[in-house]
């Protein structure tokens, strides 16, 4: 018999409030001064206040890059690492959609000045060490919390990516409260991008393996077939998302999205990842790109 590898983030922490649990996280991991890296959007609103009070709580620093634009250019990445070297970061936290937290993912390689992003481009071409990381997705559809892979826009209309074990997240935080602020638009397109995600698992003809599958399939809450279409669609008819009816449905949603891309995150090349892309497009005028801010 053939042997496969998977690989996933080893420690996720999922629950209601968990987000409170953040500092002492950061502390273990060896964080004393942390870059929570995130969108103007999240710091507009203050979502990443209580994140903040509790690596305070803990005495971890903190210093915030709120300036993550979807489908970050080289520059934001840059950018970002230029702030958390002269800040004195050695810890990153990626607070956000997808765009956020794979900003997070090469800043974190990027800070220990091994290696040129450039460089980086392609499957299994990081060589370098990265900064501790801790990710804390705010919506629930792009998986990116639990993936190896980082994309950057390198041009007008040019992208590249980034996949190596090496991006995986030392820990991630799955609080479902954070995706309450989510506006119907957008939990609907997340909500197809979590479907898609599962039927890439499937259809992959590259590195499928059993372990792979076995994340894919129905299982109760983590991964019934059904329950990103299913859960969300109720939630984006609950009239306001906060309503405290959400709330299980957001539980739910939040798990099976990174169960999904954790059944994907082998898959370095198979399915249709450009359906993904046309499809949340077409279901989100918010902001047609890969993480809409919530």
């Amino acid at each position: 018999m053939t042997s496969v590898k998977f690989s996933t983030t080893s420690d996720i922490v999922f629950g209601a409030g968990s987000l409170s649990e953040i500092g002492v996280l950061a502390k273990h991991s060896g964080i004393r001064h942390a870059l929570l890296v995130t969108d103007g959007g999240i710091a507009a609103r203050q979502m990443h206040a209580p994140a903040i009070a509790s690596l305070e709580a803990a005495g971890v620093a903190v210093s915030v890059y709120a300036e993550v634009v979807a489908d970050p250019p080289t520059a934001i990445v840059l950018e970002a690492t230029a702030f958390a070297r002269q800040a004195g970061c050695d810890g990153v936290i990626g607070f956000g959609g997808g765009s956020s937290m794979d900003t997070a993912k090469l800043v974190a390689v990027l800070m220990c000045g091994e290696q040129s992003l450039e460089t980086m481009y392609g499957v299994d071409k990081v060589n370098s060490r990265r900064m501790p990381l801790i990710q804390v997705p705010t919506t629930a559809g792009t998986g990116s919390e639990v993936t190896m892979v980082a994309v950057v826009t390198t041009g007008a209309t040019t992208k590249m990516g980034v996949v190596s074990r090496t991006l995986l997240a030392d820990r991630v935080i799955l609080d479902p409260l954070l995706t309450l602020s989510m506006p119907a638009p957008v939990t609907a397109a997340t909500g197809i991008d979590a479907m898609v995600h599962a039927i890439e698992a499937y259809t992959s003809l590259r590195l499928k393996n059993p372990l792979r599958i076995g994340v894919a399939p129905a299982r109760r809450a983590f991964s019934d077939a059904r329950a990103p279409t299913r859960h969300c669609h109720a939630v984006a008819r609950d009239g306001h998302p906060s309503r405290r009816s959400a709330a299980p449905r957001r539980r739910s949603d939040a798990a099976a999205a990174t169960a999904r891309q954790q059944s994907a995150s082998d898959d370095r090349g198979g399915c249709p990842r450009h359906l993904r892309a046309g499809v949340l497009s077409d279901a989100s005028s918010a902001q047609p790109s890969r993480d809409p801010t919530p």
